[in-house]
């Protein structure tokens, strides 16, 4: 597999494990980084939403799928607020302060969205396949908020006592293509397996609901239980689809092979990567709209193996 990436004079194929070096030219960098501060703004505006949303109506986030909204919400603008910065560390020299912490701060916070990300749709295999039920889910979720913020720390710390590892990541500071194979066991790596596992968890859910619903209505289940149920699966695999979304042109960018800077998947990226926090406050309202078709009173809503759906 070959993996791509742009520096500042050349282009150069290593191995098949290392990234190759590229050169964008100077006004599609410039193109480049004027798009990333526009989509940065949108997507930073959608975590502010979310957090809107959460002082008037803290009652929708009183469940795990919503205290994992407000967990994305605040790596959703954390990371368009350095995003916004865009080029301007590049700019400054890889060593420079804002570089270091550019490329830290980006490191963290898009692994933990994709922890997060991938924990959702484990949450969904669990509750489908493995008959869970939410109260186990709330039992863990913090630790599994506190883990997805923690396990991108390690490396993270170690590159800020390492300087010369940061470099030009294209459209913001980042672990330099010099080290290509570093940069590839640190994050992209993660990035191919938990997009491709999301991906799996998409089919898998849309067969799961399919059978649960059919398995109810065979039962004789109230029409009000089986769509309650249908609904809290629905409000997971809604997000699964917007992480889908989100990383679908980093890991389109990253992972295909291309002969020459692919000017295109940059720009893919540049759109859609910053407005993750966007995209994941419509997978809410959307998922927030689908539950007030149902009306469930308390008692249903609790007995359907504790599953939260409000």
């Amino acid at each position: 597999m070959g993996l791509y990436v742009s520096d500042s004079k050349q282009y150069l194929k290593k191995s098949k494990w290392i990234f190759s070096i590229m050169l964008f030219a100077e006004d599609q960098l410039t193109t480049l980084q004027n798009i990333v501060r526009v989509t940065s703004l949108i997507g930073f505006s959608g975590a502010i939403l979310v957090f809107v949303y959460l002082i008037r109506f803290p009652r929708l986030f009183n469940n795990p799928v919503g205290r994992i909204v407000i967990a994305l919400a605040c790596t959703d603008a954390i990371d368009a607020s350095f995003k916004f910065l865009a080029r301007a560390g590049i700019n400054s020299g890889s060593d420079s302060a804002l570089c270091q912490i550019q490329a830290f701060v980006l490191h963290v916070e898009c692994q933990a969205q994709l922890l997060l990300g991938l924990s959702l749709g484990l949450n969904i295999v669990y509750i489908l396949y493995l008959k869970g039920d939410a109260q186990t889910i709330q039992k863990y979720e913090w630790g599994i908020i506190f883990l997805s913020f923690s396990i991108p720390l390690p490396y993270a710390v170690y590159q800020l006592f390492n300087p010369h590892l940061v470099g030009d990541g294209d459209l913001w500071c980042f672990t330099s293509a010099e080290y290509g194979n570093l940069r590839f066991w640190t994050f992209y790596f993660w990035l191919i397996l938990i997009f491709m596992l999301n991906v799996l968890f998409i089919i898998l859910t849309s067969i799961g609901i399919r059978r649960l619903y059919q398995n109810l209505r065979n039962l004789g289940a109230s029409e009000s239980s089986s769509k309650g149920i249908k609904v809290v699966l629905y409000r997971l695999a809604i997000y699964l689809i917007g992480f889908f979304i989100a990383w679908l042109p980093s890991f389109l960018n990253r992972t295909i092979p291309h002969p020459h800077a692919n000017y295109e998947f940059a720009m893919a990226q540049a759109i859609v990567s910053p407005t993750r926090g966007m995209i994941n406050f419509l997978a809410f309202w959307l998922s927030m709209r689908k539950s007030e078709e149902v009306v469930v009173d308390e008692t249903t809503s609790t007995s359907q193996k504790g599953l939260p759906y409000s």
